[in-house]
C-alpha cells in the first residue's frame, strides 16, 4: 500500500471505504513544524495513499460532503431563525465550494486541500519558519490546479486560509488547565461546535472583510470556551452539614471551646 513501485491493492470494498475513514479521521500535530517536512512528508504520503483506494476520488469527495451534511442537520436545530438560515446558507456554499475543487481542479488537489483542512496542524516558537511551512502547504496546491482562460481568475481558485493550522507559539509551555469536572459543561460543547464551523468558514474565506469577521469569532470563542470551566467550578462548591445536620454550601467557621448554638444555621445544637 505505500509502496511507490507497486500499484492497486487487494482490499475489499468495506476494507476500503474503512481505511478512506480512518484517513479522513487523522489528525496529525508537529510540535516543532520549522519550514514543515514532516507534515509535507505525510501529506506526499496520504495522498498517494488516496490515490491508490480511491483513483476517481468518489468516496473522497463524498466524505467531504457528507461531513457538512451533517453540520447542516445539526445546525437546523438552531432555535434563532435567523442565525439558523444564514449557517444552513454558508454550509450549502461550502458542499457547492466543496464539488467544484475536485471537478475543475487535479484528482490530488482535492485530496490535498481537504487534507491540509482537517488532518494537519503545525506549531513552531520562530514564526519565520511557520511562515515557511505555509507557503510550502500553498505551493502545493497550485500545482495542482488546473487554468481555464475563460474563468474568471483563470480558474484558478484562491489559497486557504491557514492561521489555524499552522501556528506560532511555544508547546513546551502547556495552558492553564482547570480541574477535570464529573460534569461536562454542554454550554462548552456547543461553543466548540461553533468554533468548529467558524474555523470551516475561515479556511475557505475569500475577502478581507470575512477574513477579519472570521478572525474576531474565533478570538470570542476561544475566550468563552476558556472561562466556561472556571464559571462552572465556582457555581459548584462542596456541600457541608452543620452541626444540627442542616444541608449548607456555607463554610462553617472552627467551633468555640462553649458554643450556645450552631454559627451555621443559628439553631441550638441537639
Amino acid at each position: 500500500m505505500i509502496s511507490w513501485e507497486e500499484s492497486g491493492h487487494d482490499f475489499d470494498a468495506r476494507e476500503t471505504e474503512a481505511l478512506i475513514a480512518a484517513i479522513d479521521g487523522l489528525k496529525a500535530l508537529d510540535p516543532a513544524v520549522g519550514s514543515g517536512a514532516f507534515p509535507m512528508g505525510i501529506l506526499h504520503k496520504l495522498v498517494f495513499i488516496l490515490g491508490k483506494l480511491d483513483p476517481r476520488n468518489e468516496q473522497w469527495e463524498q466524505r467531504q460532503i457528507q461531513r457538512v451534511s451533517d453540520a447542516i442537520a445539526t445546525a437546523g436545530k438552531i432555535e434563532d431563525a435567523a442565525i439558523r438560515e444564514r449557517t444552513v446558507k454558508e454550509m450549502e456554499q461550502q458542499i457547492i465550494g466543496i464539488e467544484e475543487s475536485f471537478k475543475r481542479n487535479e484528482l490530488d488537489y482535492g485530496r490535498k486541500l481537504y487534507l491540509i483542512e482537517n488532518c494537519l496542524y503545525g506549531m513552531d516558537i520562530q514564526s519565520v519558519a511557520v511562515q515557511i511551512a505555509k507557503m510550502r502547504f500553498f505551493i502545493s496546491l497550485i500545482v495542482d490546479q488546473r487554468v481555464d482562460s475563460s474563468a474568471p481568475n483563470l480558474g484558478v481558485r484562491p489559497l486557504p486560509n491557514l492561521e489555524t493550522k499552522f501556528v506560532a507559539a511555544n508547546t513546551l509551555i502547556g495552558i492553564e488547565k482547570p480541574k477535570q469536572m464529573l460534569l461536562r459543561n454542554p454550554q462548552i460543547d456547543a461553543k466548540e461546535a461553533e468554533l468548529r464551523r467558524v474555523r470551516e468558514r475561515h479556511f475557505t474565506a475569500r475577502t478581507l472583510s470575512s477574513k477579519a469577521k472570521c478572525r474576531e469569532q474565533d478570538k470570542k470563542l476561544r475566550s468563552q470556551i476558556a472561562e466556561l470551566p472556571r464559571v462552572t467550578a465556582g457555581a459548584i462548591r462542596p456541600r457541608n452539614n452543620c452541626l444540627n445536620g442542616t444541608p449548607t454550601t456555607k463554610m462553617p467557621p472552627p467551633p468555640s471551646s462553649t458554643p450556645s448554638g450552631c454559627s451555621v444555621c443559628g439553631r441550638g445544637l441537639m
